[in-house]
């Protein structure tokens, strides 16, 4: 009877132990852009992961790294950027390494928000944002185009570390994207998915 209600105890005992391990093991995945893909195309994240992603350029052309959903276009039907973002409400850290032109290859800032953006292209994507709703009379210039990383072409050298606890507000299937060139890379095929489980 003793040794019934002692192996009770240990059964009870390691599940308790599984129940309260906290968060799921951290998480690191590098990611490569090149014309026109992201490698790996598909990486899976859970709620509560600690994540660290390392962006690199093996491409000739310069590259951004987006995750968000729902694809917006403008009025000339060019991909311009997500409706939303993946890091709304959270401000990853971004670092920067490599040689002596990482500063350039990565060329990132943060908004009030605390978004990174690449200052070249939020121009642009200022720009294509602008007819994105012209006919509903919005201006959108300006606006929080969501957390984004650009990086050079022909520095593979250079790499961009972004760091980040995944949210409840992350579950859900997300897409990677580069909507550079007036959304050309994005049509190309220069896509990928995240998917964020409980």
């Amino acid at each position: 009877m003793a040794r019934k209600y002692l192996f009770l105890v240990i059964f009870l005992a390691g599940i308790l132990v599984a129940g309260c391990s906290g968060a799921p093991a951290p998480v690191e995945y590098t990611i490569e852009m090149t014309e026109f893909a992201f490698s790996p195309d598909t990486i899976e994240l859970k709620v509560g992961q600690e994540v660290t992603l390392h962006i690199v350029n093996e491409g000739a052309l310069a590259h951004e790294f987006m995750i968000g959903q729902e694809p917006m276009q403008n009025a000339d039907g060019q991909f311009v950027m997500y409706e939303h973002d993946l890091f709304e409400g959270v401000t990853p850290v971004v670092t920067k390494e490599g040689d002596d032109h990482g500063d350039e290859a990565a060329d990132t800032h943060s908004d009030e928000a605390g978004s990174t953006h690449n200052e070249e292209s939020d121009d642009a994507h200022a720009d294509a944002a602008d007819d994105t709703h012209a006919d509903e009379g919005e201006h959108m210039e300006g606006m929080d185009h969501g957390f984004m990383v650009t990086l050079a072409g022909n520095d593979s050298h250079s790499v961009t570390t972004i760091s980040f606890t995944v949210t409840e507000d992350m579950t859900g299937e997300w897409e990677m994207g580069c909507f550079l060139d007036g959304g050309s890379h994005y049509t190309s095929g220069m896509t990928g998915k995240v998917v964020v489980t409980p």
